[in-house]
């Protein structure tokens, strides 16, 4: 391909399906706080995370986190930051799941 040229293609399928892992809904679609009541501290900590392992974060400072998506078919360890490569609905979800973490934290 020549520069400047782009390659244009087209999915079929279910959008969830191009997103790995058990929380793929973080990456693709804004999610709303009364979305996230259903689902326990840890659940919503393993959801945040999982966008994180998507792009191959290492979690090198939680080994709970580490050995946890090291069993992962999908997972592949290769980055340390993501800063770069966080979508804008990433970054929107990330902050709403810390959210509803912490409001889970406060009742149990």
């Amino acid at each position: 391909m020549d520069k400047g040229q782009l390659e244009v293609g087209a999915r079929t399928g279910k959008l969830a399906d191009y997103y790995e892992g058990n929380y793929s809904q973080a990456s693709y679609k804004v999610l709303k706080p009364a979305e996230l009541t259903r689902y326990t501290q840890e659940k919503l900590t393993l959801m945040r995370n999982e966008v994180f392992a998507r792009y191959g974060y290492t979690f090198s400072k939680n080994e709970k986190l580490r050995l946890y998506f090291t069993k992962k078919e999908w997972y592949q360890a290769e980055k340390v930051s993501l800063d770069l490569v966080l979508t804008p609905i990433e970054k929107k979800n990330l902050l709403t799941i810390q959210s509803g973490e912490a409001q889970a934290t406060l009742a149990k």
